[in-house]
């Protein structure tokens, strides 16, 4: 066989292979269709049968939302400072320590998206929470200008409260809408296809928005009183004790609290350096209650201090 035959056989393959792993077979043509290749494109979505199916129909487990949101948030560890590597019973009960999507909770925990302690990875996630849980994950990464329309939803009373504010923001921003009897289906388990569909909108959106740090050399009305940071601290283990560091409530998501470094001194104390961050001066934010948290962990032992850097 020579050079130009084993060559062109070669790219044969590559194109076999490169076929299937961009294209699922039991998609018909749509434009959602379309979004849900484009993030199997960009490793954001897996299949099934060697990733040849979508299964779009099936609903979407706890496990599967939990990666999808974090994997398109780009959520991930890169900021935080740890004395040990976060565990899973950190801060879930049912969550195992060695399971395919252990790391997408860790992530999302350490980075304050709210998932409830008992959650369980199997059981199907529902259309609010997938909704609360995209929300609270995309303002982690930014803050973005949100329209302040108040979408009248018929089954509004089927809502659990804590998500009323997220599904509103969403609907704003055209992330998911309601269906033509204008309901939301809150309580409904959110599909594959939904789920997919709605994190591609979301993604769009946060790159038609993106979040840009403030220039401090801009002058930024601050706040004549505010509220001053505080400090509680709970041991995870007998070597480690979770600090966490609180801003109080603030009025939008514009008020950012950011620990910056850890100085550790003699006599086992630790000294917590932190910054606070104001709403940069002409940008929209989302108008919601926040209460700014940063966590960090310290050996058991250690007298901890907090100073502003």
């Amino acid at each position: 066989m020579n050079y130009k035959r084993i060559l062109a056989l070669t790219l044969v393959i590559i194109m076999i292979f490169a076929t299937n792993v961009y294209a699922f077979n039991d998609l018909p043509e749509s434009p959602e269709a379309t979004k849900i290749k484009e993030l199997q494109k960009r490793g954001i979505i897996e299949g099934y049968v060697n990733g040849e199916l979508f299964k779009g129909e099936n609903k979407l487990t706890n496990a599967e939302g939990v990666q999808l949101i974090v994997k398109g948030t780009e959520l991930s560890l890169a900021a935080f400072l740890f004395i040990k590597a976060p565990l899973a019973s950190d801060s879930f009960n049912n969550v195992p320590e060695d399971a395919w999507y252990t790391d997408s909770f860790i992530i999302a925990a350490v980075n304050g998206v709210e998932l409830p302690r008992d959650i369980d990875p199997d059981a199907e996630m529902t259309r609010e929470e997938f909704a609360h849980h995209l929300l609270s994950a995309m303002l982690i990464k930014g803050d973005y200008p949100f329209t302040k329309k108040l979408y009248v939803i018929e089954d509004d009373a089927d809502i659990n409260p804590d998500y009323k504010h997220s599904i509103q923001l969403l609907l704003n921003a055209q992330i998911t809408q309601l269906d033509k009897d204008n309901n939301f289906l809150p309580k409904q388990a959110i599909t594959r296809m939904e789920a997919g569909v709605m994190l591609y909108d979301a993604i769009a959106f946060m790159k038609a928005h993106p979040y840009q740090m403030p220039d401090p050399n801009l002058p930024v009305d601050e706040p004549v009183a505010e509220d001053p940071v505080t400090m509680s601290s709970t041991n995870v283990n007998e070597d480690i004790q979770k600090v966490t560091l609180s801003w109080g409530e603030q009025p939008n998501a514009g008020y950012q609290l950011m620990i910056t470094r850890i100085e550790f001194q003699a006599d086992q104390k630790a000294v917590i350096f932190y910054k606070l961050q104001y709403p940069e001066e002409g940008k929209m934010y989302a108008q919601v209650i926040t209460t700014p948290e940063a966590v960090t962990y310290i050996p058991t032992g250690y007298t901890v201090t907090i100073q502003q850097d």
